[in-house]
């Protein structure tokens, strides 16, 4: 396409801006550039006189800075809220917890797994038999209220 043959299609396809006049409708104010230097020299000097301090405040006031600010800070304040660990308190003399203390998931992450699996295979390689135990009750003069004393 040439530029005669976009112009045709300019005008079928925007009438009312190829109506409009062709002038330019923005104009520079008398001795704009002349003066420019020393407006921005000036504005850079009186900068420099404000404490620094107030410009930071200024920074922080903005929108783009306080509304992310605030929304971290709302979002760390319910976080600690919500996700602070309940304190365990001690009520036995010795400032240990006891099993009784402990609630189930405690419990349960307090168990280790291998010691449980060293226990079993202790108990499982040491084998008596009735006949070993009674001997042995009745060598250490052992009576059966003092087992059930015992067991209980």
């Amino acid at each position: 396409m040439n530029t005669q043959e976009e112009f045709d299609d300019f005008k079928k396809d925007a009438p009312k801006l190829n109506s409009m006049d062709k002038k330019n409708p923005f104009v520079v104010p008398e001795r704009y550039f002349e003066t420019l230097s020393s407006r921005i020299q000036d504005q850079i000097t009186s900068e420099n006189k404000r404490p620094q301090w107030i410009t930071f405040l200024k920074s922080l006031l903005l929108p783009k800075v306080a509304i992310p600010a605030i929304a971290c800070c709302l979002l760390l304040g319910v976080g600690l809220k919500f996700l602070k660990k309940p304190e365990v308190t001690n009520t036995n003399s010795k400032g240990t917890l006891t099993f009784d203390e402990l609630s189930e998931t405690d419990f349960v992450n307090y168990i280790d797994e291998e010691q449980i699996i060293i226990e079993i295979e202790q108990q499982k390689s040491v084998t008596t038999n009735n006949s070993e135990i009674e001997d042995y009750l009745i060598e250490n003069n052992i009576d059966e209220s003092e087992l059930i004393k015992a067991l209980n």
